[in-house]
């Protein structure tokens, strides 16, 4: 079927916007489909808290690790509110603020995320996860090691109109502070 106006056609920008307009929508509908899929697996089979298998990804992490920090606009409430401390000083509220900590991440730690494991229950995602990189880049009071990084992670998501609102997480930061240099391995003797 083809798209035509009064005049008789349609330009070619207007056909490159409508083009743009339905790639942008479909990742959309794509993204929101897995978060919802994410909030409601535990819907399917009644009240039993269903489990994602191991490598079965999400899309946050997904798109974080493509660099892709637009995403969050599609998945992250503009109100987030991280219950962690922040892992750098001065960032901004909300999902401004994630957005910067991640972009800081990427660039000094490129490397991915491997999902583990996801349970869904009610409005809650909890995410067992490692991410796996390499310390190629400064980061605030770590200056680059090259050291190959891994670390792990227990996230707990709260989840509303198929955005993230909230978030609590566990990381193996001493693990993390060791491997890129600022802290010794324990029962390390000093120099």
């Amino acid at each position: 079927m083809a798209i035509s106006s009064s005049e008789g056609g349609i330009s070619s920008a207007k056909g490159a916007e409508l083009t743009r307009s339905f790639a942008k929508t479909s990742r959309q509908v794509k993204l929101a489909t897995a978060m919802s899929t994410q909030v409601a697996l535990h819907a399917r089979g009644g009240p039993n808290v269903k489990r994602r298998e191991q490598g079965a990804g999400a899309p946050i992490y997904e798109e974080i690790d493509k660099g892709n920090l637009d995403a969050m606009d599609e998945l992250v409430a503009e109100d987030y509110l991280d219950r962690n401390p922040s892992p750098f000083p001065g960032l901004a509220p909300g999902r401004e603020g994630l957005k910067q900590a991640f972009k800081i991440f990427w660039k000094a730690t490129p490397g991915y995320h491997r999902v583990d494991e996801q349970i869904a229950e009610g409005d809650k995602v909890v995410t067992r996860l490692t991410a796996i990189g390499k310390h190629e880049g400064d980061l605030p009071g770590a200056p680059r090691t090259g050291n190959d990084l891994t670390m792990t992670s227990i996230t707990i998501h709260r989840i509303a109109n198929g955005k993230l609102v909230e978030k609590w997480s566990e990381k193996d930061v001493l693990g993390f502070l060791t491997q890129i240099g600022v802290m010794r391995p324990p029962g390390q003797q000093q120099g």
